[in-house]
């Protein structure tokens, strides 16, 4: 690579450097709504929370790469054109073959990272993510139950009492529970919230129950306790989660492109077509910087004329093509009839075009060269 190529990939990179993150951190704050609830309802801390954060970015590195890297080649190349410096450099005649391959580069880099987000580190991120949000969830009502401390400890269960001694103890209570054996009133000194074993309990002290736990029949009268404890919820630890709550995101890439016999119909069509996604996405990464950098090269005459012209086409093309795309692989995932790895060829397509394009284009530059040699070659008068 000669002294403008350098420079060109070093501009390549800078702008995949600034771009990746510009694009990525507005989508990954608006998918962080959940966090933000579940925060809010001191679910986890907020170090929890940007480690969740953190652990949607390979998600959105997946889904943006793509459009990513057009954007930043495509404009790199376009300000390129009127860069003085690249133009001094390009005293030596580089054809268009040798200018696109920085920007090549720089594209099968970004797509070595979009496949290694896609096809392992998102997989992983998001079966971590899952598990904790699962957790978090199954946990809102045991957090609650400290903010409404004894005024709704459960469906079906009234209580009074004099006065609190603190935000989890209360003096002076009564309790009447309604299930299915019978009501039972308890009535104690005092009542304390307290967590143990993954259990929320109510520990009452000193006391009176009516109808013995367990009993066939209420009993008549009541039954003094020293100390006597009732479950009101359970606290879930990651130990408790399974793969049942696991989704598309959370499947490596050879279950998704080979679903278990039990998934059928719609549902085996939406495994396919997120698998094949994992797939295609790198592989567009270096397509659509094909398509960036001949359009650039197509219209790089037009560059003085009209600026806004120039990003209209641009735009329009790749604009148009993607939102095509996005919109095809909706439909597919609800096809379960259609040969769904046939949308591979989608990417090669895209690619084999533009590369088509830009050897036209370098052959025209070749003819132009060779005529204006031959033109100086030519005597005078």
């Amino acid at each position: 690579m000669v002294l403008a190529q350098f420079y060109l990939l070093k501009k390549c990179l800078k702008a995949l450097a600034l771009a990746t993150p510009g694009f990525c951190m507005p989508m990954l704050l608006a998918h962080c709504g959940p966090l933000y609830d579940a925060y809010s309802r001191e679910l986890f801390g907020f170090f929890e929370l940007l480690y969740m954060m953190l652990l949607w970015m390979p998600m959105i590195i997946y889904l943006s790469m793509p459009g990513v890297v057009a954007i930043a080649i495509g404009f790199t190349y376009f300000n390129a054109l009127t860069d003085r410096e690249l133009i001094v450099m390009q005293a030596s005649r580089l054809s268009v073959a040798q200018l696109v391959k920085p920007g090549l580069v720089a594209a099968v880099l970004a797509a070595l990272v979009c496949a290694a987000a896609s096809l392992y580190a998102l997989p992983e991120a998001m079966r971590a993510f899952a598990e904790r949000i699962h957790v978090a969830e199954k946990n809102i009502r045991p957090a609650s139950l400290r903010e409404n401390a004894f005024s709704q400890l459960s469906p079906g269960v009234e209580v009074y009492f004099q006065a609190r001694i603190s935000p989890d103890a209360v003096r002076n209570v009564i309790v009447r529970f309604e299930g299915p054996g019978g009501a039972r009133v308890v009535t104690a000194q005092t009542a304390t919230f307290m967590r143990a074993e993954g259990r929320v309990y109510v520990v009452f002290e000193n006391g009176y129950i009516t109808g013995a736990p367990g009993a066939g029949e209420p009993s008549v009268g009541a039954t003094r306790f020293g100390r006597y404890s009732y479950e009101v919820a359970r606290v879930y630890t990651q130990a408790d989660v399974s793969e049942r709550i696991w989704g598309f995101f959370e499947r490596h890439i050879q279950h998704l492109l080979f679903p278990p016999p039990g998934v059928t119909g719609p549902e085996r069509a939406a495994w396919l077509i997120e698998g094949l996604k994992r797939l295609v996405h790198p592989m567009l990464s270096i397509a659509y910087a094909l398509l960036a950098l001949a359009i650039v090269f197509s219209i790089a005459a037009m560059v003085r004329q009209s600026v806004l012209r120039v990003i209209g086409i641009g735009s329009f093309l790749f604009g148009g093509m993607h939102t095509g795309y996005l919109l095809v692989m909706g439909i597919l995932s609800r096809e379960p009839d259609f040969q769904h790895r046939m949308v591979l060829l989608f990417p090669i397509v895209v690619a084999a075009g533009a590369y088509a394009h830009l050897r036209m284009l370098d052959g025209q530059q070749f003819s132009r060269s060779r005529l204006r040699a031959t033109a100086r070659l030519e005597p005078a008068g």
